[in-house]
């Protein structure tokens, strides 16, 4: 997930929708929970 902005923002023309969507349906929900963790694991919600 973390080389697919650089693609995002230098391909352009070149992206794959397919691979966007699948990052974001399958990685996204992930991350969202680990990062809600980790906020409140420091008190931060």
């Amino acid at each position: 997930m973390a080389g697919l902005r650089d693609k995002l923002i230098h391909t352009y023309c070149g992206v794959d929708t397919m691979l966007v969507w699948r990052t974001a349906v399958n990685h996204v929900p992930e991350l969202r929970r680990e990062i809600q963790r980790i906020v409140g694991e420091e008190g931060g919600g």
